[in-house]
C-alpha cells in the first residue's frame, strides 16, 4: 500500500516538472478562463459562492443586513463585492500564473531545462510574484496572518490549475478528479472562504454600506425606546448613553458619536449600537452588549441587549481598525 502511494505520489511530480508551459496557458485561457465567462457557468458559481458566504456568516452567528424595499439595488451590490473578491482572489492570481508561465516557456523552448529545476525556479517566481502583487495592492487591508492565508490559498489555486491540466490531458476533461485532486478542491474552497469575507468587509466600508463610528442622528421615539433598555451588567459610569463623548441628547432626538456601526441603503439600515464603553463581565467572559435598530422605509424596531463575547465579537474588531486608522 505504502509503495503504491510512493508511485503515485512520483509519478504526480514528474508530470507536474514535465508540464509544457505554453500548452498550460492555452489550457487556462480554453478550459477555464473562457468557460467561466459563459452565463450557463457563470451563474450556479454566482449563486454557490453567495450561499457559501451566507451559510459562513450564519455559522459564524454574525449579523447581515437585508434591506427589503432596495432588494435590487442590495442585489446588484453583493454581485459587485463577489466580482471584486473573484478579481482579488482569483483572476488575478491566474494571471500572474499565466504571466510567469509565459516567460518560463520562452526559457522551456530555447534551452530546454531540467524539468524539476524549472519547477523549483518557477514555484520561487510565482511566490515572489504573489507577495509583490500583494504587497502593492492589498496590503494595507490585511493583517500578516490574513496575508499569509491569501499567499496559501494562491499556492492552492495554482496547484488546482496544475490538477485540472493534467486530469485535462489524461482524460480529456479539467473536471475530472483523482482523490488527491478532491482534496486539492476541498481545501482550497475552506480557505478561500475566510478571505472572501474579509475582502466583502471592506468593500462594503469603501462604498458605504457599511459605516463604522460615523456620526449617527435618530429621532425622538427611538431615543426614548433605547434610554429605557436596561442591563444590569452595565454600571452608570459604563453606559455610553451617560458619556458625552459617545451620546447627546437633543430637542430633536439624540446623537452618538461613537461606538456604533451602520449598514444598509437610505430608508433601509440597521444601527448596531454598543451599550458599554468597556467589555463587562457576565459568566466570567468579558463580553459586549449591543441594541440594534432595525429600519425599514422609516418604519423602526429595536433588538435589546444583544451580548457578543469579545474574542468572537466582529464588530469590536471593526471598531479597532477604525481607531487604528484614525490614529495613523
Amino acid at each position: 500500500m505504502i509503495r503504491v502511494t510512493c508511485n503515485k505520489f512520483k509519478k504526480y511530480c514528474n508530470d507536474i516538472s514535465e508540464i509544457n508551459l505554453n500548452d498550460f496557458n492555452a489550457f487556462i485561457f480554453r478550459a477555464i478562463l473562457k468557460s467561466l465567462v459563459q452565463t450557463n457557468n457563470i451563474i450556479p458559481i454566482t449563486i454557490s459562492l453567495i450561499v457559501v458566504v451566507f451559510t459562513y456568516l450564519i455559522n459564524k452567528e454574525e449579523y447581515f443586513f437585508l434591506p427589503q424595499t432596495n432588494l435590487t439595488t442590495y442585489i446588484t451590490f453583493i454581485l459587485l463585492e463577489l466580482f471584486i473578491g473573484i478579481l482579488t482572489l482569483f483572476l488575478c492570481p491566474i494571471l500572474i500564473v499565466i504571466g510567469v508561465n509565459y516567460v518560463l516557456g520562452i526559457i522551456q523552448n530555447i534551452k530546454k531545462p531540467h524539468g524539476k529545476l524549472l519547477f523549483s525556479a518557477k514555484a520561487v517566481i510565482l511566490l515572489l510574484a504573489y507577495a509583490l502583487f500583494l504587497k502593492i495592492l492589498i496590503n494595507a487591508s490585511f493583517k500578516l496572518s490574513e496575508q499569509i492565508l491569501i499567499m496559501t490559498i494562491w499556492a492552492f489555486l495554482y496547484f488546482l490549475l496544475v490538477n485540472m491540466y493534467l486530469s485535462y490531458k489524461e482524460h480529456n476533461h479539467p473536471f475530472k478528479f483523482s482523490a488527491t485532486r478532491v482534496i486539492f478542491v476541498v481545501i482550497f474552497t475552506i480557505t478561500m472562504v475566510k478571505p472572501l469575507d474579509i475582502i466583502i468587509t471592506r468593500t462594503s466600508k469603501t462604498i458605504n454600506y457599511l459605516q463604522v463610528n460615523s456620526l449617527i442622528s435618530m429621532p425622538t421615539q427611538t431615543c426614548r425606546l433605547l434610554a429605557k433598555s436596561k442591563n444590569k451588567y452595565i454600571a452608570p459610569e459604563n453606559n455610553i448613553l451617560n458619556n458625552t463623548d459617545y451620546f447627546e441628547s437633543t430637542p430633536e432626538g439624540c446623537n452618538f458619536y461613537g461606538g456604533v456601526v451602520r449598514v444598509g441603503f437610505s430608508s433601509d439600515y440597521a444601527v448596531t449600537i454598543r451599550k458599554n464603553i468597556l467589555p463587562v463581565n457576565i459568566n466570567n467572559k468579558q463580553s459586549n452588549i449591543y441594541d440594534r435598530v432595525n429600519c425599514y422605509s422609516s418604519t423602526c424596531f429595536i433588538e435589546t441587549n444583544i451580548t457578543i463575547d469579545v474574542n468572537h465579537d466582529a464588530y469590536q474588531k471593526l471598531f479597532d481598525e477604525k481607531h487604528h486608522g484614525q490614529e495613523l
